[in-house]
């Protein structure tokens, strides 16, 4: 039998992001927390922790300041990964709100002790950058207050433990934009369209009458059938590395008819999925 892997979180991000915030909160669900670790101690720190039966679940905030680290991260997260269930999690802010908070804590930034502010954002982005790609999860915390933080790193870390993989699917309008926290957007307008058809103009896709009109044809089964299949292929890979959420946005013209029917179908079919949990947004099932 394999050995269950212990937990293991990195936290990272911009200075004044709420990393610290982050930590507490995650050692109120019981790991063992470090913050401030010196980067180059990452790797003998966790030697020592793969041998202690005591701590299975591990916190620890490494930040810009380990810059040499940095350099090395995706050989040492790969080092990692052989003892640890590794999660990256990356804080992210606006400058303005970084500068407010520092203005407001009346501190220095850390990579500008003589400098602006802004001089330290940015060469923290810099140093930081190849880090927040690799990341499991980027919070912005630019518009959460301390609480909403601390209920969002306690859940995804909940969920993580739990092995549930939650899928966010989307319903939108093109002509209203792409959602910019999307991280598949499938194009349907190739599928039939109901605002052409007097009778169905001014239904949706939560109508039985507008779906059957959409999927009652061969091009629509093959796409559907096609679909299920990449964004399982999709979510396997997403658990194999770590991640275990999912948004996944449906595009047509207007955001009414086409896509509001895919995103109602899929759902039906993730639901009975094991350990799988759903969420549907119809964006803009209501603009005109």
């Amino acid at each position: 039998m394999n050995k269950k892997k212990k937990q293991f979180y990195i936290l990272s991000g911009y200075s004044g992001a709420g990393k610290t915030i982050a930590l507490r909160s995650i050692e109120e669900l019981g790991f063992y927390c470090v913050d401030n670790l010196p980067a180059d101690l990452l790797d003998d720190f966790s030697e020592l922790l793969s041998v202690n039966k005591n701590i299975d679940k591990i916190a620890v905030v490494i930040d810009a300041r380990g810059k040499d680290f940095m350099r090395s991260f995706k050989s040492t997260i790969v080092k990692l990964k052989t003892r640890f269930n590794i999660q990256v999690l990356f804080f992210d802010t606006s400058l303005e709100e970084i500068t407010r908070r520092f203005k407001e804590s009346r501190l220095k930034h850390p990579l500008s002790l003589h400098g602006s502010i802004k001089d330290g954002y940015e060469a923290e982005r810099t140093i930081l950058e190849e880090l927040r790609q690799n990341a499991n999860l980027i919070i912005n915390t630019t518009l959460l207050n301390v609480h909403a933080q601390k209920s969002v790193v306690q859940k995804y870390v909940q969920r993580s433990e739990k092995q549930i993989f939650e899928i966010h699917l989307m319903s939108f309008g093109f002509k209203y934009g792409i959602p910019a926290e999307a991280d598949v957007v499938i194009d349907v307008r190739f599928l039939d369209n109901p605002f052409f058809v007097k009778e169905l103009k001014n239904k949706t896709g939560l109508d039985r009458v507008v779906q059957k009109y959409i999927f009652n044809n061969r091009r629509a089964h093959v796409f559907m059938n096609k679909t299920k299949a990449y964004l399982d292929y999709l979510l396997r890979e997403y658990r194999d590395s770590g991640k275990n959420y999912a948004n996944v946005s449906f595009g047509c013209t207007g955001g009414r008819h086409r896509s509001v029917a895919v995103v109602q179908e899929l759902n039906s079919n993730f639901m009975k999925k094991k350990r799988v949990v759903t969420s549907i947004n119809h964006r803009d099932i209501n603009e005109s």
